[in-house]
């Protein structure tokens, strides 16, 4: 299971960071704009399969506090 959202969401929570990113929409546009702005990984991604095991392991353990 952990597998499958490795492909499904790898890579996809980058961001840019900069003082303004109200016209980014891309890796490209992040990296055009100048040295201020920086396109980042957020630090729990799905990019290794031991963050994907932390998340998921993280999730499971909220939706079971959910319920009792």
């Amino acid at each position: 299971m952990m597998h499958c959202y490795m492909q499904l969401f790898k890579g996809s929570f980058y961001y840019c960071d900069g003082p303004d990113i109200s016209n980014v929409t891309n890796k490209t546009d992040c990296l055009n704009k100048g040295p201020p702005y920086r396109w980042l990984n957020h630090k729990y991604n799905f990019d290794n399969l031991g963050q994907v095991r932390f998340v998921y392991t993280y999730f499971a353990l909220s939706d079971q506090n959910m319920f009792e």
